[in-house]
């Protein structure tokens, strides 16, 4: 045997030796880590790995609590029920010692679906200053799970991931709905409160479901459960990237702005033959006409010597579909997609007195490009504010094709997010859920109610909790108003947002039809959406008494001569309209299509014009895209569900 041999034989049983030293130690998943808030009032599983036959203690407090032995690598021990409060510290022991410190017992809620559960203080911040700069909070506690997904097989453990109290530091990477649902649960209970929250932009409900029972949607099951096949799945991902790169450098290659002899972001540039443009507004609405590509948008601003040199805030709306920004020359940011405000932070030294110069480099992949209505564009340094809106020159740097849609969009797959972000926490206790989604269901709200009761069910088996409760945050008005009634899929999909909250036991409904924005998917007033969604669970729950949880529901109308009056439930102390007259109200006969009807309240109903329809009947309210009129609240200022009634009272 050479020495060669002598020594690979040596370093490879220190190798072994080591792993199995490392393998043998006991170990927690990363939600049970310092900070973390368990369930109250229920036995709560702690859990692990260990090497096969390994004894495992678990203490509270210094007191032992419970044993238990490994089993296939795994193990798991159940802590008796404990009343709220904290800090506690658990300690795992076997070979080794792990200890959880800073434990605190009480609600834990897990905030699940897209974009408008996941989007962040941050970025609602403008909206809630104060809220972000006084937080404090150290009984509310967020654990954010970064979106990551797996066709393979259900997941055992997180791959990121920690504890953070609420404080001004740490409150702007959490959920605003969950953070104001949050505020609200423990103003009302005093216990703590902790959030895991598992969102992910753009996923749809099939997402979150588990194999098991996503064979009940075979198309679904087949679409995920093909990409194991790992070559084909890459070559797909590898397809995406050469088609998304290939038109990326044919745009950055042949635009004019990059190329020319003189970059057109740079301060001193001739723009005497370039073309104007409204901002804010769509080049589709020019001579420009409906391209895509690369357009280029300048202006200049005067400034005094009193900011010479400052640091300043520049706002640009919301621009589709991608943007560069450079001032005086400087790229001051950029985004790479449509829904992301555009807040850019201009940085000390770059401003100067007299002429600056704003260069924003515009790409449109495939929709319309442009600068978004109605939201905010200026310029603000010290205590001077700029508008921006108006007249700025543009020119086109490069006409392309459109950019043709990928083969895979993760966040519309089926299975994947259940695998990754619900399985690894099957054994935490949770008080309930909170679900914000519905948005990528829309144009398939025909099987909206077998897909989320089916998560429902499958979420209830997974989390050994056949009751847990489901809050719902029912869509909001978006979109553009229409002057005449029209069938609608965010309509139809918030009537089967509510249907699933009538039928599936243990569920609510919060009813945000006035919280949205027109020309926003992602509006700002989470807050609204946060505590409609405590009050509902503050009602289901926590069976607060005589809280008033939800806003009118209609029961049934009756005919009366060339008026129906419909009957209300849930009114409160009456029905109110804001202080205006009752709008968003059609009605349908026989004869005639939907129609506009006056409508007016009467005690606790609501009386509406027959506009000459013949029996039988249909009523409508708040039915279309964005009813941004709607406005039937009780007296308690909870909104109307929309509705389409067709029951006549007997």
């Amino acid at each position: 045997m050479t020495a060669f041999s002598r020594f690979f034989i040596v370093v490879s049983l220190f190798i072994s030796l080591a792993s199995q030293s490392v393998f043998a130690e006991v170990t927690l998943p990363r939600v049970l880590s310092d900070g973390v808030v368990l369930q109250r009032d229920q036995a709560v599983p702690i859990w692990g790995w260990a090497d096969e036959d390994e004894e495992i203690t678990v203490a509270l407090n210094g007191q032992q609590i419970t044993s238990t032995t490994a089993e296939n690598g795994k193990w798991r021990a159940v802590l008796p029920r404990q009343q709220a409060g904290g800090p506690h510290t658990i300690e795992v022991k076997a070979s080794n010692t792990v200890r959880i410190n800073d434990v605190y017992f009480g609600d834990v809620w897990l905030a699940a679906g897209q974009s408008n559960m996941q989007t962040s203080m941050a970025r609602i911040q403008p909206a809630y200053p104060d809220e972000v700069a006084t937080a404090d909070e150290p009984l509310i506690r967020f654990y954010t799970k970064r979106p990551e997904y797996d066709f393979d097989a259900p997941r055992e453990d997180y791959s990121d991931g920690e504890w953070l109290v609420t404080n001004t530091d740490n409150i702007t990477s959490f959920s605003g709905v969950a953070y104001f649902f949050a505020k609200n649960i423990h103003a009302k209970t005093g216990v703590p409160i902790g959030i895991i929250n598992t969102a992910v932009g753009g996923s749809t409900a099939e997402g979150y479901i588990r194999e098991e029972q996503l064979a009940a949607f075979p198309k679904y099951l087949n679409q995920a459960t093909a990409y194991r096949d790992h070559e084909y799945f890459e070559n797909i991902l590898a397809g995406d990237r050469e088609k998304n790169e290939s038109w990326r450098n044919e745009l950055d290659s042949n635009d004019l702005g990059l190329n020319g002899p003189t970059p057109w972001y740079e301060q001193d540039l001739n723009t005497k033959d370039w073309d104007r443009m409204l901002i804010p507004g769509y080049w589709a609405d020019t001579d420009v006409g409906a391209i895509n590509g690369a357009v280029w948008f300048r202006r200049e601003v005067n400034l005094p010597a009193s900011v010479a040199g400052e640091e300043a805030q520049l706002w640009l709306g919301r621009i589709v579909d991608a943007d560069m920004v450079y001032v005086n020359g400087e790229l001051v940011g950029g985004t790479t997609y449509k829904y992301p405000p555009r807040r850019y932070t201009v940085p000390e030294g770059l401003l100067k007195e007299g002429a600056n110069s704003i260069a924003i480099r515009v790409i449109s992949n495939t929709d319309e490009g442009g600068f978004v209505l109605d939201k905010p564009y200026w310029l603000a340094v010290d205590d001077l504010t700029i508008d921006l809106t108006g007249e700025w020159k543009m020119k086109v740097g490069y006409e392309s094709e459109p950019l043709q849609p990928d083969n895979f969009i993760v966040h519309l797959q089926p299975l994947g997010y259940g695998n990754a972000m619900i399985s690894p926490i099957e054994n935490m206790r949770f008080k309930g859920a909170l679900w914000y989604q519905g948005e990528s269901n829309v144009s398939r709200f025909d099987e909206y109610q077998s897909l989320l009761t089916t998560m429902i069910v499958d979420w209830r088996d997974r989390f050994n909790d056949p009751d847990m409760p489901f809050i719902i945050a029912q869509l909001p008005n978006f979109m553009e108003a229409s002057d005449e009634p029209q069938e609608s899929e965010w309509a139809e999909m918030r009537a089967v947002q509510r249907s699933i909250t009538q039928t599936v036991d243990n569920t609510a409904l919060a009813v945000n039809i006035d919280a949205g924005e027109w020309n926003d998917i992602h509006p700002l007033r989470k807050k609204i959406v946060g505590d409609r969604m405590a009050i509902a669970a503050r009602s289901l729950v926590y069976e607060e008494q005589d809280l008033v949880a939800s806003g009118p529901q209609e029961v049934c109308y009756k005919i009366r001569n060339k008026q129906v009056e419909i009957l209300f439930d849930s009114v409160g102390n009456g029905l109110s309209s804001k202080g205006a007259e009752l709008a968003e109200f059609a009605i349908k006969g026989t004869n005639t299509p939907w129609q506009w009807t006056n409508a007016r309240l009467d005690g606790e109903s609501v009386f509406v014009d027959r506009m000459g329809a013949q029996e039988p009947i249909a009523i409508r309210y708040a039915w279309s895209d964005n009813p941004e009129d709607a406005n039937l609240f009780n007296a308690e200022g909870l909104p109307a569900s929309p509705f389409e009634l067709t029951v006549e009272c007997q």
